[in-house]
């Protein structure tokens, strides 16, 4: 879902059994997403403008949420191996995050 003016959006999937969903709500918000693998799950919401959120899943059983409210936030989240979870919930502006897992069965949760 997107409701406002040039919002963008890149989403490939690669394997079975994936799934993201995606709203932008606002102006020039920039999302790319890439899953790779099996049985993987993301949510990435950004209202507000000029956010920027991306996301790796490789593997299998991932779950990922990036959540942004606000203006000017830059989120990240890039997770391999097996049953990784994350969280990123920025609700103000001109926030940065960047989380990285590897491996099986790691949490993050930022909140900023």
């Amino acid at each position: 879902t997107q409701s406002g003016m040039l919002n963008t959006s890149e989403i490939t999937q690669l394997g079975m059994d994936n799934t993201i969903y995606l709203a932008q709500l606002g102006n020039f918000n920039t999302s790319f997403a890439t899953q790779d693998g099996s049985d993987q799950w993301a949510e990435i919401s950004q209202t507000g403008n000029d956010n920027l959120s991306e996301l790796f899943q490789v593997g299998s059983g991932h779950e990922a949420y990036l959540l942004q409210s606000g203006n000017g936030n830059y989120s990240m989240i890039d997770q391999s191996g097996t049953g990784n979870w994350a969280s990123v919930a920025q609700s103000s502006d001109n926030n940065s995050s960047t989380v990285t897992q590897s491996g099986t069965g790691n949490f993050a949760k930022v909140s900023q």
